[in-house]
């Protein structure tokens, strides 16, 4: 299958690899069906999180442990219901990454992870309401601190 993006072209995709978001995400409710396109770089750890039904519905997400130590929160017991897991060994958790014109000021949103169940491709946005940090610069300079809720 292919789908038209506005910001990669034309990108193939397997069916299989399509996750559904059953509340869609915050914003975009109607939008139930993404695909997430990794990053050919492996030096370049952002991927896109693209929409089926809209071309210029795209995120840029990357695996927060990367950039944040420690990153630890507890998922919702209602979550862990609704995306069936069973264990933790199956899912995937991705951030937002927000890039404005300046590229230092690029960070990731914390309180609000993408959890995707690599077992039944069911995925939500979790908002973590008690989680301190709101996002977290990727390039810190100046001594600039992480932004709290």
């Amino acid at each position: 299958m292919e789908i038209k993006t506005k910001y990669l072209g034309t990108v193939a995709y397997e069916s299989e690899n399509v996750i559904r978001f059953e509340d869609g995400l915050p914003g975009f409710e109607d939008e139930k069906e993404y695909i997430i396109i990794l990053s050919n770089d492996e030096a370049l750890p952002f991927h896109y999180l693209q929409s089926l039904s809209a071309e210029g519905t795209s995120f840029m997400i990357t695996n927060p442990f990367i950039f944040v130590n420690p990153y630890d929160f507890e998922l919702p017991e209602e979550v862990v219901s609704m995306l069936n897991i069973q264990k933790p060994s199956e899912i995937s958790i991705y951030s937002i990454v927000t890039i404005p014109e300046d590229l230092e000021q690029t960070t990731i949103n914390l309180t609000a992870p993408i959890i995707v169940n690599n077992t039944n491709n069911k995925a939500k946005q979790v908002i973590l309401h008690n989680y301190p940090v709101f996002k977290h610069y990727i390039f810190k300079t100046d001594g600039k601190d992480d932004d709290a809720c």
